[in-house]
């Protein structure tokens, strides 16, 4: 969703310099929401959002969701990012659209963000954001396995935790647990590591690979990510070579 200003233009254009179908929902009403960064010694100091993030209206929410109906898919994901987009009469109809056509539902969601997320394939969130969905104090780990199963329960997803240096928590729906490591990487920006593992993980385990095998993959992905400055994309090529 985008507003109708310059900004538009240049993601417009961005996207098609390298070859990015994306349909482009536009709402005059809003901005196209637009981050400035301040960055020092290749290092972030300092971000600068202009935006704005209440609810979309119901007819809004109706062309999303008719755009989505006209576009085949292998597996949706849902990133919520907390901008006013994603509704829960928006989510519930996505989720019964994944059920009908029997794909898998992707999420990775933002707790502060009251949308009940039950039922969808995969919830995927960092560590501080499942303390907060959990309903728990922010911890250092030992509370790791049981807070997980809490989640499975509570939401009847696979819940995958991503936890920066100290790797990756996964909860299945048969509960079983499992944990992978991260490998050791000089982090340069942090800045859609977490789109890169969820993009990642999505392709993998749709193409038949087990959660854990996924998280591996996603894992690699986002090590690329993070050692790069900015928003970059990550090839199929560099994470061959990383898995290799």
């Amino acid at each position: 969703m985008v507003g109708d200003d310059l900004h538009k233009d240049v993601l417009a254009n961005e996207l098609q310099q390298r070859g990015i179908f994306a349909r482009l929902l536009l709402e005059p009403q809003r901005p196209t929401i637009t981050k400035m960064r301040v960055m020092g010694q290749k290092q972030q100091l300092i971000r600068v959002d202009y935006e704005q993030t209440d609810h979309i209206d119901a007819s809004t929410e109706e062309r999303v969701l008719d755009i989505l109906r006209k576009t085949p898919a292998d597996a949706i994901i849902v990133s919520d990012y907390a901008k006013g987009l994603v509704t829960q009469g928006l989510f519930d109809e996505v989720k019964r659209l994944a059920e009908e056509r029997e794909v898998p539902l992707f999420v990775d969601v933002k707790p502060r963000h009251k949308v009940d997320y039950a039922g969808a394939t995969v919830i995927k969130t960092n560590h501080k954001e499942a303390c907060e969905l959990a309903g728990v104090e922010e911890h250092n780990g030992d509370g790791m396995e049981e807070m997980g199963v809490r989640l499975v329960q509570r939401l009847q997803s696979h819940i995958v935790i991503t936890r920066g240096e100290k790797g990756v928590s996964i909860f299945s729906k048969d509960g079983q647990a499992s944990h992978v490591p991260t490998k050791a990487k000089q982090v340069f920006d942090v800045t859609g590591a977490g789109d890169t593992f969820l993009a990642a993980f999505t392709l993998a385990f749709i193409c038949g690979a087990t959660l854990e095998e996924a998280a591996r993959i996603a894992n690699h992905a986002a090590g690329i990510k993070v050692g790069k400055v900015g928003t970059a994309s990550v090839s199929a090529d560099e994470l061959r070579q990383e898995l290799q």
